[in-house]
């Protein structure tokens, strides 16, 4: 089947997917601590506190996310034959802790994804 699925460039979009549900996600699981970092001003609103920092991380990371996955999608554009196996062990890793430190999670999602990163 080649690197695509069904002929389709779907590595980048598919990071992008996640991305948007990962993101949406910190937006609906996280709305009342992000009432607070509204209510705050949201210039340094964080401070010191670990839940907001955690929420804001959280967001930040779907964000970096989508932009790694329309990366990738370009590339899929330009070269349809484009690979990173560095890529895809770096994801790989990610993966790896990700469901190590919460099983229960999303990290998941990218398995596929690293997978065809590499071939």
């Amino acid at each position: 089947m080649g690197l695509a699925m069904g002929g389709r460039r779907w590595r980048g979009r598919a990071l992008c997917a996640i991305a948007g549900v990962h993101t949406l996600v910190a937006g609906v699981e996280f709305a009342p601590v992000w009432r607070e970092l509204w209510a705050a001003g949201v210039v340094d609103s964080v401070g010191r506190d670990p839940l907001r920092g955690a929420v804001a991380w959280f967001f930040l990371f779907g964000v970096l996310l989508a932009l790694l996955g329309l990366a990738v999608d370009e590339l899929e554009r330009q070269t349809p034959a484009w690979h990173s196996p560095t890529l895809a062990v770096g994801l790989l890793v990610l993966v790896l802790i990700g469901v190590t430190l919460m099983p229960a999670s999303g990290f998941w999602l990218a398995l596929p994804v690293a997978w065809r990163l590499w071939r």
